[in-house]
Parts: structure tokens; C-alpha cells; sequence
């Protein structure tokens, strides 16, 4: 069994991967905040033949990086699936000194990760949609990518009761010795 101060220390993984949604979360409320006279000083011009292309895959990229979300949620984002990633021959050092530790800290280096590429991911459509407001300031579709991404991000909120189902789950299979 884990020892409580061993379990705060993986909570410090948690924690981490909180406020990194929260500055993700912040940013995006800024970025949607920011007044559209902020980009018109940037210089694009009108005539540029590739605008409207431009435009299209920023849309495209966004719409498939949403859509990539929304499909891998249940598919990679579960108690089963951290466990199932933690299966594959991936050398990660684990913290700790008994062989439970070890095993503890690669499952939660598995959940960070997974948390972090998907905050990531759905913080590009911010960004796609700060692209577009380079591209055409006076239009405020920006805006809808920064509120897609808000919602991505709220989607993908890390709470503590998944981590913490995560580690009870963890426990139960180590009392049980069923998946090493």
C-alpha cells in the first residue's frame, strides 16, 4: 500500500496539471477579451492572394482539433484507458523506493501526460482563432474560437474526484495483483 505522504506527493501531480488548466482557462478569457483595435495596427494586406485559404484551414485546423477532443474523451480520457497506457513498454522513471511506488508514480506520469496533450490541444483553438483575428480584425468569429476552446478546456476540467478514482482504483488492482 502507498503511504499518505507518498499519495500528496503524486497529489502534487494533480495540482500541477489544475493550475495549468487554470492558466490555460485565464488565457483563453483573455485572449477573447482583447478589443479588436489591438489587431487592425497589424499590417495584411487586402489583396493578399492566399487570405481567404489561409482562413479556411484555420477553420479546418480548429473544427478538426475540436473534433479530435471530442471523439478521444471517452476513448482516452478514463480510469481503464490511463491503466491501459501504463500497459505499454514505455520506459518512464518512476518515483519512489518500494515497487508499488514505482508503479503509482507511472500511472499518474500517464494521466499527466493525457491531461496536458488534451488542455494543449483544445488551447490551439484559442490560438487558431487569434490567427484569424490577425487575418481580419473588424470580424469577431475570434471570439467563437476563444469560447470553443473555454469550453474544451471546461470539458477537460482535471478534477480531483477522477485522480482521485484513479487512485482507488489503483489501490483495488494492487490489493488484487491483477494487472502487473
Amino acid at each position: 500500500m502507498l503511504t499518505p505522504e507518498f499519495k500528496k506527493r503524486l497529489g502534487r501531480s494533480h495540482t500541477f496539471v489544475a493550475a495549468v488548466w487554470a492558466a490555460l482557462f485565464a488565457s483563453c478569457a483573455v485572449a477573447a477579451l482583447v478589443p479588436s483595435d489591438f489587431f487592425e495596427h497589424i499590417p495584411v494586406r487586402d489583396n493578399y492572394p492566399y487570405l481567404l485559404g489561409l482562413e479556411n484551414l484555420i477553420w479546418g485546423l480548429a473544427i478538426v482539433t475540436a473534433v479530435l477532443l471530442l471523439w478521444s474523451r471517452p476513448r482516452f480520457y478514463s480510469v481503464a484507458a490511463v491503466f491501459e497506457a501504463t500497459e505499454r513498454p514505455l520506459v518512464v522513471d518512476g518515483i519512489g523506493e518500494s515497487p508499488e511506488e514505482k508503479v503509482a508514480s507511472r500511472l499518474v506520469y500517464f494521466y499527466r501526460s493525457k491531461m496536458l496533450r488534451a488542455l494543449a490541444l483544445a488551447e490551439s483553438v484559442a490560438f487558431y482563432g487569434l490567427f484569424l483575428a490577425v487575418i481580419e480584425p473588424d470580424d469577431y468569429e475570434w471570439r467563437l474560437f476563444c469560447a470553443t476552446a473555454a469550453a474544451l478546456l471546461v470539458l477537460f476540467y482535471p478534477s480531483r474526484t477522477f485522480f482521485d478514482e484513479l487512485m482507488k482504483e489503483y489501490e483495488r488492482r494492487e490489493t488484487m495483483r491483477e494487472w502487473r
